[in-house]
């Protein structure tokens, strides 16, 4: 009778997610060519010089790099590779954008970049002193979050440069 039963309650589960498919296919992360078409960016525009977009964009390649480093340690649980890539990215790297850029990007911009940066400090921090690989993991997902937030609420255009 037990081995009746599973076989009912995976059948009525199959039977679930294959009468579910048509409509999972049509919700909101469908990704047909169809849609496509009717796609607007709905993002801010943040209009910068070409430096200026160079500069941020670099800055993002960087923490990319480094989220791939720490990815990669911590599946190792290595920590200390983890704290080591992860210095860099922390505030101290704010001290390179000028403030004739500071000045030009929104509000919630900084406050994001802020969050990104300040989260990479205290995960390097606690990498070193609690070496706890979840927590570790967890504070990354967080910083994540922002650096997907900021993508989401902001797009950013090079405008061509005055001449001198």
């Amino acid at each position: 009778m037990m081995k009746h039963g599973k076989g009912l309650l995976m059948g009525f589960t199959l039977a679930t997610v294959m009468a579910a498919a048509p409509t999972l296919a049509n919700d909101d992360h469908s990704h047909g060519a169809a849609d496509h078409a009717n796609l607007k960016d709905e993002r801010k525009a943040l209009n910068l010089a070409s430096s200026e977009r160079a500069m941020i964009l670099m800055e993002m390649r960087q923490f990319l790099n480094g989220i791939q480093i720490m990815t990669d340690a911590l599946s190792r649980d290595d920590l200390k590779t983890v704290a080591q890539a992860t210095k860099p990215l922390g505030n101290l790297a704010t001290h390179d954008v000028p403030d004739s850029l500071k000045a030009k990007l929104p509000k919630e911009f900084k406050q994001l970049a802020f969050a990104v940066h300040s989260g990479f400090d205290q995960l390097a921090m606690d990498a070193e002193s609690l070496g706890d690989t979840k927590h570790t993991q967890k504070q990354l997902g967080g910083i994540l979050r922002n650096c997907v937030s900021c993508h989401s609420m902001f797009q950013i255009h090079a405008m061509p440069e005055k001449l001198k």
